[in-house]
């Protein structure tokens, strides 16, 4: 997923890079920006995919509500992560009945989601 080359790079840039090197006839957009302040644009720019990659580095929750968005727009999701020595990469088919990220059929509509990650952000400053 990242190459020594790519230190310095931002994360989308880094795999939207390694993404054109293996699926040449790909289009991949990248997105900069604060995706709970700008869950419209996230979800605008969604719903003119055809599959989401995701790279943000926000926790379990983020990555919750994306793949609540990808499954609810019935797209493919993959999710890469690096921990310390390990790869991780994950891909759902987005379907309906197929399973997701939680490893369950539980979806949010995207509006809902928005509300949930600014509760879930609103409770973290507070601890914070």
């Amino acid at each position: 997923m990242f190459k020594p080359s790519q230190i310095g790079t931002t994360k989308a840039e880094a795999l939207a890079e390694s993404i054109r090197e293996v699926a040449v006839r790909t289009t991949v957009d990248t997105m900069h920006m604060n995706a709970i302040t700008n869950w419209d644009k996230v979800v605008a720019e969604a719903e003119k995919s055809t599959a989401i990659f995701q790279g943000a580095d926000y926790g379990a929750w983020m990555d919750h509500a994306i793949m609540s968005l990808a499954k609810s727009l019935q797209l493919p999701f993959v999710t890469a992560s690096t921990y310390s020595m390990q790869f991780q990469c994950d891909v759902f088919h987005g379907a309906p009945l197929q399973p997701c990220w939680a490893c369950n059929n539980f979806t949010e509509p995207p509006s809902r989601v928005a509300a949930l990650l600014e509760e879930r952000t609103k409770a973290s400053e507070a601890l914070a």
